[in-house]
């Protein structure tokens, strides 16, 4: 009979203080963009007359749960991981927020659309709400860079 093959060990290369500031600052991230993501939602998602800015806002909502999700797993790692733990912590976090940074940055264009047409009465907050919808981005683009840092520091 065969042995049963050991699954492979992927090692940090850094250490065990960088891998706690990794951690420190995904966690940092993910709840500013959850932060930016609520705060767009409650501005846009006053009247629900307006399905297709619903659809939009609900959108952002899959990849963000899924960031909380990889994130989660992500903090129990310890110095060591398994390839099954990596798939479920940072090749996850940075999926999601990759996605993330997609859907906000598709929002960017659609705001900036709906700003120059003036398809909204009120420029100011119409104004605000690219500002919202860019720090969704700007979050989502740093969890994504801080998820591929993290997973470039494994070692097979």
């Amino acid at each position: 009979m065969k042995e049963p093959q050991k699954e492979q060990i992927l090692r940090y290369r850094c250490d065990i203080e960088r891998i706690s500031v990794i951690k420190k600052g995904a966690v940092a991230l993910v709840a500013l963009m959850t932060i930016a993501f609520g705060l767009t939602g409650i501005y846009s998602c006053q009247s629900m007359g307006d399905s297709a800015v619903f659809i939009s806002w609900a959108l952002y909502l899959i990849p963000l749960v899924i960031a909380w999700i990889g994130l989660l797993h992500m903090l129990r790692l310890g110095e060591n991981m398994t390839p099954k733990q990596q798939k479920k912590g940072p090749a996850r976090l940075l999926w999601a927020s990759g996605v993330a940074m997609l859907i906000s940055g598709a929002g960017i264009f659609c705001c900036i659309y709906f700003l120059v047409t003036g398809e909204y009465e009120s420029f100011s907050k119409e104004f605000g709400m690219v500002i919202r919808v860019t720090a969704q981005f700007v979050f989502a683009l740093g969890t994504t860079l801080l998820a591929r840092y993290n997973l470039r520091q494994l070692e097979e």
